[in-house]
């Protein structure tokens, strides 16, 4: 996700299957039929103290969800989680956030993640960005880059499980690789 930040500012994602499209949904991640199971991996290229937060808050999440910090979910230096945690990267080499997997330049938050796809709406899902409090707006004319139109309409973010998704804030403007 692109998106300009301020120094100490988070990005987190939250998303699954939007409640309008699934029966069974509730509010509890570990109980909705909405929610994806994930495992948020560790991103060994970024130096430790750049990534302390994303590790911290990476304990404990156990599903791409729509409600925010999960029970047990991690804190870092007092702060809870806000959803799914992500990372400032950069294209840059001579700044602190420099990931070799950025292609794009700076300020591409990075989420590395393993997901259950058979949870998801014939591979596709849904997510939003979330920032200070707040949620990423509505979301139109989203079909991406790069591979077939999604099964279905949003106004959300609608990403492919097993791709490399990138996004902008805010925006429809989107592009999804698929590994050959």
């Amino acid at each position: 996700m692109e998106k300009p930040t301020a120094p100490g500012q988070n990005l987190f994602f939250r998303g699954g299957i939007d409640h309008s499209r699934r029966t069974g949904c509730t509010l509890v991640a570990e109980e909705s039929n909405c929610s994806i199971p994930i495992e948020v991996r560790d991103i060994v290229e970024l130096p430790d103290g750049h990534v302390a937060a994303y590790r911290a808050w990476s304990q404990g999440d156990r599903f791409l969800d729509w409600y925010g910090p999960e029970e047990g979910q991690g804190n870092f230096n007092g702060h809870q989680a806000q959803g799914t945690p992500a990372t400032w990267t950069t294209n840059d080499q001579s700044r602190d956030g420099y990931h070799p997997g950025n292609e794009f330049g700076d300020n591409y938050w990075l989420l590395d993640m393993d997901m259950d796809c058979s949870k998801t709406e014939n591979g596709y899902f849904e997510l939003k960005g979330f920032l200070g409090g707040q949620w990423e707006g509505t979301i139109s004319d989203n079909q991406c880059e790069g591979v077939d139109p999604a099964p279905f309409t949003s106004t959300n973010h609608i990403a492919m499980c097993g791709a490399l998704n990138i996004f902008h804030w805010n925006e429809g403007r989107c592009q999804i690789l698929v590994a050959a």
